[in-house]
């Protein structure tokens, strides 16, 4: 399965990844659909090269990180180590939706190079404010996805 529209193949994969990952399911709406804003969270980035080369950025509220460990690594609120697990758990839903997407662009012969997923915390999602970015409701909190790509050289 190929794409060629990587926002769309991005959001896409991102949805399914996060309901395999997470047992979370994820809607796209419009920005303007939001009436609220989602409060200090967690961006998580990761760049990739080859091919294609780009960067993909995920914002997600603070309040639903810790579902997403909890659902996908079974952290209990009161683990001493929940903020490091939780970001962990992005990182590497991050780092799964990354591989898949880049096998729907380019299929499943080119070799990519891969960053480590970095998470920062923001006080707010610096994510929707990026041109292109696709909001998605997860659990009726929002979650901001972004892609970049440009065409790359092959290492």
């Amino acid at each position: 399965m190929q794409m060629s529209n990587p926002q769309t193949a991005l959001t896409e994969i991102f949805c399914r990844v996060l309901e395999e990952f997470a047992f979370l399911f994820a809607e796209p709406v419009e920005n303007e659909e939001i009436t609220s804003a989602p409060g200090p969270g967690f961006t998580a980035k990761m760049t990739f090269s080859g091919p294609i080369t780009g960067q993909i950025t995920l914002f997600v509220p603070e309040s639903l990180i810790y579902v997403i460990a909890a659902n996908a690594l079974g952290v209990e609120p009161e683990d001493t180590q929940r903020a490091v697990l939780a970001q962990d758990a992005l990182k590497e839903l991050l780092n799964i939706t990354c591989g898949q997407l880049l096998t729907a662009l380019a299929g499943e012969t080119p070799v990519f190079h891969l960053s480590v997923p970095v998470v920062s915390r923001l006080e707010a999602n610096a994510a929707a404010a990026l041109p292109d970015a696709v909001t998605l409701l997860v659990d009726d909190v929002p979650v901001s996805l972004h892609i970049t790509v440009s065409e790359g050289t092959q290492r």
